[in-house]
């Protein structure tokens, strides 16, 4: 299904009924990569799960990409589909849109689940920024040759530039948050990630042992349960920092 969300045509499909509960991939990916999650949390709740502006089957756009014109681009999408408050799970940066959805409405969001996000870019760890800058510069100069490499470049600047959220600002996040990092994360340490947590007005911390920063792919199941856990209020205090 489409929606015309500010000047792009979005992509995002629906599964299951319940409450809302928004679902967000990472970058370079789509919908489909959260396919293992997607089916769990559709028995219990209405999972709306879109493709992020630049991915999937969703336009670009001739704007900039940045996390807050996502964050945006979401909030549109509940508007459009007349949803008032929501819970969200985002996975790497549809966690980083989450957090920003979160400041810029708090009284929406219900409670919600980061995996492997940052709220800032000094979090990343510098030879994965490197890395990512790289690609961007590449893809900057190739962008003229092919609409794919304009896409790529669009995904790299998040990646090797953003976000900026200030530490102050995730205090504005009124809903409980649950941030979930892999032990072997080789984007994000465990400490940027219970700074994160602490900063955040009801946060708590989970490390899954020996997990990566793929975790929805590589153990969606310890995912599942440890988010709807959270969600439901159990369990809440087997999630320690």
């Amino acid at each position: 299904m489409y929606a015309k969300i500010n000047d792009i045509q979005l992509y995002y499909q629906i599964y299951g009924q319940g409450e809302p509960l928004l679902m967000m991939h990472g970058n370079g990916q789509d919908h489909q990569d959260l396919e293992r999650m997607i089916s769990y949390f559709a028995k219990s709740y209405q999972v709306i799960v879109p493709d992020t502006r630049a991915h999937g089957r969703s336009e670009v756009g001739n704007v900039p990409l940045d996390y807050e014109l996502l964050a945006d681009d979401m909030l549109a999408l509940l508007d459009f589909l007349a949803i008032s408050s929501y819970h969200v799970v985002g996975y790497s940066d549809g966690g980083i849109i989450a957090l920003i959805m979160g400041i810029k409405q708090p009284d929406r969001q219900l409670n919600g689940a980061v995996i492997g996000a940052n709220y800032n870019i000094e979090q990343i760890r510098s030879f994965s920024n490197l890395i990512c800058q790289m690609g961007y510069y590449l893809c900057r100069v190739l962008a003229g040759v092919s609409s794919f490499f304009k896409k790529y470049r669009e995904r790299l600047r998040l990646m090797a530039f953003y976000p900026r959220i200030k530490r102050l600002d995730l205090a504005k996040i009124k809903a409980p948050f649950l941030t979930i990092i892999g032990e072997r994360d080789l984007f994000i340490s465990i400490e940027e990630t219970r700074k994160m947590t602490t900063a955040l007005t009801k946060g708590t911390m989970k490390v899954v042992k020996g997990g990566t920063h793929f975790l929805p792919m590589q153990n969606p199941q310890i995912l599942n349960r440890l988010i709807d856990q959270f969600l439901n209020r159990k369990g809440v205090q087997a999630c320690s920092r």
